[in-house]
């Protein structure tokens, strides 16, 4: 989430849901959202790595 398309996004949650409801929000104020995938993979006994997926097309809202 960010506050302004181009500035730094602030990590909200890492989940296995499809959904997501934001809290906190300021009314009158404009929001923006960004989400990425990830699979973690084991090989071996102890190494394990984690591929993620580019990020979505940003998403704006503005809090009623």
């Amino acid at each position: 989430r960010a506050t302004s398309e181009n500035s730094k996004y602030s990590k909200l949650i890492t989940t296995t849901d499809t959904s997501y409801t934001a809290k906190s929000l300021k009314t009158g104020k404009e929001y923006f959202f960004k989400v990425c995938g990830y699979k973690t993979y084991k090989s071996g006994d102890d190494l394990q790595y984690i591929v993620y997926t580019p990020y979505s097309t940003v998403k704006k809202t503005k809090v009623k």
